[in-house]
């Protein structure tokens, strides 16, 4: 009996639900005031390691109005955040999203005192809303919007994708979130639809809100600039860290690689994301070695969200196994090959055509890539006028993410 009880109490504590309920309960009572003062509160992405969360931040304070409070997890996640900007503050909350227990207790407690000076909130919601990585995360990014919501703190989750077998306990979460008047903007068409499967209210079809970031910055690498001057054609690999798990998966890529140098291009590998638990800059390295052609260059860092849109704007096409690596191609107009390893690439595709070829990473990923990369070769100005004429409408579907803000 008394373990049986235990186990329940147990079972109750580490449940983000409950945390939340508890955190609240407990808390002081909010503040009363006008929700036209204050600043805009910001909960981002992971971070750390990530140009695609970098290039959401970005594209997010670009369009948030000022003054604005930026909550992370650790102060380095973003490294430089707001020391250019005196319109921006950085709290770090590292128990909120991710903490146990007592760590997630004292930084809910801080966010909910940051909630009673702020005139809105805002997740970033990207890919991590549906528990497909961690779904207490994702239940406390949608509890803290219900949160703000119920404090009278406009409430929104920016531009994210939604598996189509989400955790239950995130799809829970969510929903509560809608139901409490939280702004959900799903980044493309097969999220939307799926959300409203799920019952989720108060979705609104946007975009993604990387596709209005701004900016175009040269490489300042020798290396890299000499190789692109020389090439007569370019294409930019990513080699995801995700799809090279055994020496199969590095066999076929270095196969797509040779097809690729074979047909002339110069091939620029390009990493995307260089984290302990997935580092693309050691994965391209490792292809680079096995290849070894004098027209493969390897990008040896991470480079900013601006830079490798340049970067891109040089290229023929993209080939990527990362999403953000294809949407910052396409706002350059550059066609993308992207590999769906994770249920959230093909909306993307259906928004662009023939301009975004989305494979999936199965049996048949290197007989699909093969027969999109024949398929491009010699159709670079056609596709990037596909690809064109969809941005516009593409961009309005993401300024939608931004509907309503006041400055503070």
């Amino acid at each position: 009996m008394v373990l049986s009880t235990l186990k329940k109490l147990s079972g109750f504590v580490r449940h983000p639900r409950w945390r939340w309920t508890l955190a609240q309960a407990t808390a002081w009572p909010p503040i009363h005031r006008a929700q036209s003062g204050g600043f805009h509160l910001v909960l981002p992405s992971t971070g750390g390691g990530n140009i695609g969360d970098t290039a959401l931040l970005e594209s997010s304070l670009e369009h948030t109005p000022r003054p604005l409070v930026v909550m992370v997890r650790a102060v380095d996640d973003y490294p430089g955040l707001g020391e250019s900007d005196g319109g921006i503050s950085v709290v770090p909350l590292p128990g909120l999203v991710y903490g146990g227990f007592f760590a997630f207790f004292c930084d809910c407690r801080r966010y909910l005192r940051l909630l009673d000076r702020a005139c809105s909130f805002t997740v970033i919601g990207a890919d991590v809303m549906d528990g497909a990585y961690n779904w207490k995360a994702s239940v406390n990014r949608s509890h803290a919007a219900v949160a703000a919501a119920k404090r009278g703190v406009a409430s929104r989750v920016l531009g994210f994708s939604w598996n189509r077998r989400p955790n239950p306990h995130a799809r829970d979460a969510l929903a509560r979130a809608g139901d409490a008047g939280v702004e959900l903007y799903a980044r493309d068409p097969q999220s939307f639809a799926r959300l409203q499967n799920d019952g989720v209210t108060g979705v609104c079809l946007a975009a993604d809100t990387v596709f209005l970031l701004s900016g175009s910055e040269p490489v300042q690498d020798e290396t890299l600039v000499g190789g692109i001057a020389a090439a007569d054609r370019l294409v930019l690999v990513n080699a995801s860290a995700m799809l090279h798990r055994s020496d199969t998966d590095y066999e076929r890529t270095c196969h797509l690689l040779r097809d690729i140098l074979d047909r002339g291009f110069t091939v620029l590998l390009t990493p995307h994301v260089s984290r302990p638990t997935g580092d693309d800059i050691a994965t391209c390295q490792r292809l680079a070695d096995r290849v070894s052609h004098p027209r493969l260059i390897v990008i040896r860092q991470l480079l900013k969200p601006t830079q490798i849109r340049f970067l891109a704007e040089q290229a023929e096409f993209v080939f990527t196994g990362r999403m953000h690596l294809a949407i910052l191609a396409l706002v350059s107009g550059t066609p993308v090959i992207a590999v769906d390893s994770q249920d959230k690439v093909t909306g993307l595709g259906e928004m662009f055509g023939a301009g975004c070829v989305v494979v999936q990473a199965d049996a048949s990923l290197q007989t699909t890539v093969l027969e999109a990369i024949a398929d491009f070769d010699g159709r670079a100005d056609e596709l990037a006028d596909l690809v064109c004429a969809r941005l516009d409408d593409v961009r309005e579907r993401a300024r939608l993410n931004f509907s309503g803000f006041t400055d503070g």
